[in-house]
Formats: C-alpha cells, sequence, structure tokens
C-alpha cells in the first residue's frame, strides 16, 4: 500500500493537490475482478464513504501536456508513456463498430470514433456504470492542430451516451 501511496505523493509534490491515483477500477475483467478484495479493500477505508481516486479535467490535462513536452520525466520515458497513451490508426477504425459489452473498447464511443484516420490519437479512457471520462491529446498529420482534449460525463445518462465524446472530439476539430 505504501508503494501506492507513494504515486500520490509523487504528484502532490509536483503540485497537483488532492489528487488520489493509486485506486484500482473496477471490474478488471479479464481477472474476473468485480470488486475490491483484500488490501484493495483496505486501501478504501470506509465502505460507506469509499477512497476513491480523484483527478481534476486540468490535472489530466497538465500531465498530458507534461507527457508530450517531454516534462513529465525524462525525455526517454516521457516518449515511452506516449507511446503508451498512442492508438494507432489500424486498431482505430477496426474498434470504431466493435460493440463487445464484455471488453473495454476505448474507440467506440470516445474521442478517437470521430477523427480522422490520419490524425494521431494519444489518450486515456475511462467508462464505469455511472460515467464516461477521457482526456487526449490530438494533432492532424498536416501539422494544422494540436490540442488537449479532456472531458469529463459524470453521470450514467453520459456512461450510456455512445454519440456525445464522437460528437464533441469532431466539433473541437472542427473549429482548428
Amino acid at each position: 500500500m505504501d508503494k501506492r501511496k507513494k504515486v500520490n505523493r509523487f504528484f502532490q509534490v509536483a503540485g497537483y493537490n488532492n489528487i488520489n491515483i493509486n485506486q484500482k477500477t473496477y471490474p478488471i475483467t479479464h481477472k474476473k475482478l468485480y470488486a475490491p478484495q483484500g488490501a484493495d479493500l483496505k486501501m478504501r477505508g470506509n465502505p460507506n464513504a469509499p477512497i476513491r481516486n480523484k483527478i481534476t479535467t486540468q490535472q489530466s490535462a497538465r500531465l498530458l501536456y507534461e507527457i508530450y513536452n517531454s516534462q513529465a520525466v525524462a525525455p526517454s520515458f516521457s516518449e515511452r508513456m506516449a507511446n503508451w497513451l498512442s492508438i494507432d490508426p489500424a486498431t482505430r477504425i477496426e474498434k470504431r463498430n466493435e460493440q463487445n459489452p464484455n471488453v473495454f473498447n476505448p474507440v467506440r464511443g470516445f474521442l478517437s470514433e470521430s477523427l480522422p484516420t490520419d490524425a494521431y490519437f494519444g489518450g486515456k479512457a475511462g467508462w464505469t456504470s455511472g460515467s464516461r471520462q477521457e482526456a487526449a491529446y490530438i494533432a492532424t498529420r498536416d501539422g494544422s492542430a494540436a490540442y488537449i482534449l479532456v472531458v469529463f460525463g459524470e453521470d450514467r445518462a453520459y456512461a450510456y451516451d455512445w454519440k456525445i465524446f464522437p460528437k464533441v472530439s469532431n466539433l473541437v476539430l472542427e473549429r482548428k
């Protein structure tokens, strides 16, 4: 638990106030874990008011900015993080229409779904039964636009709306 708490301390020292990013998110279907157990349950504290992850849209945007400008950590590690976040065009095409409810799909219903295939996309999507969120760095191939877009929809209506995030993304791209 102390190692996971170090993650929060690292970011707090860097000025990310009131951040908490050391909780696992559930379900973890490939491990057949549908709720916190053991140490993860203990880390959440009071079951009636559990400690949950907490990050703002501004903090998410700042982190992406620092990763893509090699300021997060050493440039070589920032580059590795950017590579982990990227979703290549072939994967985006493949996953646009995939609708398996048992597999998390970070394309369908998220920001990259409506982007041109040749646009660069690096992002982190999240989805629960009561929310949908995503933070992304997007750049057009011709260099006419490069921007960070962060959208958190903290309501059940967003969780099951498969069109709103792609629409928001498309509207922002059109304004470039």
